[in-house]
């Protein structure tokens, strides 16, 4: 069946070299053509925190939102020893499409069970990490821009998976150690130290469960100069620059998620709680979404929503204690700080279909309606100044996903 042929293609681009015989020289692909059409044209959707342009202000339609091409290769000069790289060229924070690392990694194979991995991978903090970018293997047009967006994505290090049958239920633990950079929207760089994440994975029947645990210590060496502008004003902006700074401040991400699929149709849900020690503060997120499949079609409905768990009296400078000449820098800096830590509110309904026309490929076709809270930009970028904080965002995406 054609669902089963594409369970078995992201399974295999998530862990390329189970398929391959010693000695082999492996060589595939993916992509994904795209367009996007927003109705609001004084921000821009996008799909992750590294976009810092997409669909709307930039540009009504873009094309570089959802594109992007993937190449892969694997080897296995023994049989226990195996290397993958994969080279994904995107949109990048600067707005331009150029090619980047997304895995590159050393395993060798303890036992049947046991794996060690080194070098570049994808952290598996949520059920879909593995093989998100691999649109093909996806019913959606995207994940969830939502749930699916943290700071850091890869690690630079070392990462075990242990596999194991027990009776019915077949268990994977994925641990994660490293360190890993990612340029951000803004020409902001993360640089996340002593990364570790832990993810239980539970399959019985159709069903699929799963838990992760994942922290990170990050810097960002832009905005901490940013603030450092506050500790001009003393002991008050002081404190702020402390509070919301990102100076080696720990990141953490509970995630919880599950998948039912017996075939004809599907249903899938995750949760995610996250909480930062700077301006990122807490946030909740969660989806749920499901699907029909109809011979070569597959209809589908998607609910997600995140939202902010801070505290609404955030301290900022007082104004009236500063120095005359120092006052408009003080209203330009408690703006700077409105921005940073206004609530992320937002809900989306998406609607869409998957049209499997050919050998692996589809033609998607998705409607998503956002409503945005009170006070609230959501997840968009590129907010201008007279954008209307709160309201709604219809989208309409088109886009072609292969493998080769």
């Amino acid at each position: 069946m054609r669902f089963q042929a594409i369970f078995i293609v992201c399974m295999f681009l998530a862990n390329p070299v189970l398929a391959e015989e010693s000695g082999a020289l492996k060589i595939n692909g993916f992509g994904t053509l795209g367009v996007v059409h927003s109705d609001n044209d004084k921000a821009d959707f996008v799909t992750t925190i590294v976009e810092s342009r997409g669909a709307g202000y930039t540009h009504s339609w873009s094309a570089a939102v959802d594109s992007r091409l993937g190449v892969q290769l694997s080897y296995l000069p023994t049989e226990k020893l195996s290397a993958v790289l994969q080279v994904i060229a995107e949109q990048r924070d600067d707005g331009v499409i150029r090619p980047d690392v997304e895995w590159a990694y050393l395993q060798y194979d303890i036992t049947p069970d046991l794996s060690v991995r080194l070098g570049r991978t994808v952290l598996p903090i949520f059920l879909h990490s593995q093989y998100r970018k691999v649109s093909y293997a996806n019913h959606w047009v995207r994940p969830p821009p939502e749930f699916y967006v943290v700071p850091v994505n890869t690690s630079d290090g070392i990462s075990v998976l242990f596999n194991h049958r027990f009776g019915e239920v077949n268990y994977t633990l994925n641990g994660v150690w490293g360190q890993g950079d990612q340029d951000q929207a803004g020409d902001i760089r993360s640089e996340a130290k002593n990364t570790r994440v832990i993810a239980n994975t539970f399959e019985y029947g159709h069903a699929t469960l799963r838990f992760a645990y994942a922290n990170t210590d990050l810097t960002a060496k832009k905005v901490n100069e940013l603030f450092d502008a506050f500790r001009v004003f003393g002991a008050q902006g002081a404190a702020i620059a402390d509070k919301y700074n990102f100076d080696d401040k720990m990141v953490r991400n509970i995630t919880v998620g599950g998948s039912y699929d017996p075939g004809s149709w599907f249903v899938m849900s995750e949760w995610l709680k996250s909480k930062s020690d700077s301006f990122l503060g807490e946030n909740e997120a969660w989806y749920v979404s499901g699907g029909y499949r109809l011979g070569k079609f597959t209809p589908y409905l998607t609910y997600s929503q995140t939202r902010s768990i801070n505290d609404s009296n955030e301290p900022k400078l007082n104004t009236a204690s500063v120095p005359p000449f120092l006052t408009g820098l003080a209203i330009g800096l408690n703006g700077v700080l409105d921005a940073l830590t206004r609530p992320v509110d937002q809900k989306t309904i998406s609607l869409g279909t998957r049209w499997d026309f050919a050998e692996n490929a589809a033609f998607k076709v998705q409607y998503d309606h956002i409503n945005l809270g009170d006070n609230s930009s959501g997840t968009l970028a590129n907010v201008q100044p007279d954008f209307k904080l709160g309201g709604t965002v219809n989208l309409l995406s088109l886009v072609v996903d292969f493998t080769f």
